[in-house]
């Protein structure tokens, strides 16, 4: 798929920076290397991330509570970095209309099967956690 055809309607995005380069996430909110991996994204400048959220109940079940909890916050940045970051739980109901089931097709189709998977504007597929500098030269 198109890095530019994916749907980032149903992503949270960060602008940091100019948010000239882009870069798209798979990550779950319980999962132990996504909450590494999203201090590391906080450090990157000059970009664009676009979070979709793919919960893995299999492996953590109370993922895709959070999930919904996040997307229905007002500002789903602020909730889904203050999760990761600071374990800090969004304080509503988790009943909105959301895209996590269309997220995780998504992941399927493109072949996501762990969490964190960095997508590259180029279309390459990166897993698991990488360093603020890592990425930053995946993004060069």
């Amino acid at each position: 798929m198109d890095f530019n055809e994916l749907p980032f309607q149903h992503a949270i995005e960060f602008k940091q920076g100019d948010g000239s380069r882009q870069l798209a996430v798979f990550s779950d909110p319980e999962c132990p290397y996504c909450q590494r991996l999203e201090s590391e994204l906080a450090k990157l400048d000059n970009v664009s991330i676009h979070v979709f959220q793919f919960p893995l109940t299999q492996l953590h079940p109370n993922a895709d509570r959070i999930t919904r909890k996040i997307w229905c916050s007002p500002d789903r940045a602020a909730a889904w970095r203050d999760y990761l970051i600071q374990q800090i739980e969004p304080d509503n109901s988790a009943d909105c209309e959301n895209p996590v089931e269309a997220n995780i097709q998504l992941g399927q189709v493109l072949g996501v099967n762990g969490t964190p998977t960095l997508m590259l504007s180029n279309g390459k597929l990166i897993a698991g956690v990488a360093s603020a500098d890592e990425i930053a030269a995946l993004l060069a």
